[in-house]
């Protein structure tokens, strides 16, 4: 099967998805975190892996 590219939009969820991860990671170490992070977290590494596994499954390529 042949890997096609990201369109702009996916890149752009991606992203998305990949900065939520990042931002509720970052929130986890503080000392005055909000008392949800721990499932915001858990909620976005779903949502970005739940994407990805379906930009996987149409073949598009994901860069790292």
């Amino acid at each position: 099967k042949i890997m096609q590219s990201l369109t702009k939009a996916e890149e752009a969820e991606l992203r998305f998805l990949r900065n939520e991860v990042d931002k509720y990671v970052v929130e986890e170490g503080r000392l005055d975190r909000h008392p949800n992070v721990k499932n915001d977290l858990a909620r976005a590494r779903r949502e970005l892996k739940e994407y990805t596994k379906k930009l996987q499954k149409a073949g598009r390529h994901i860069y790292c």
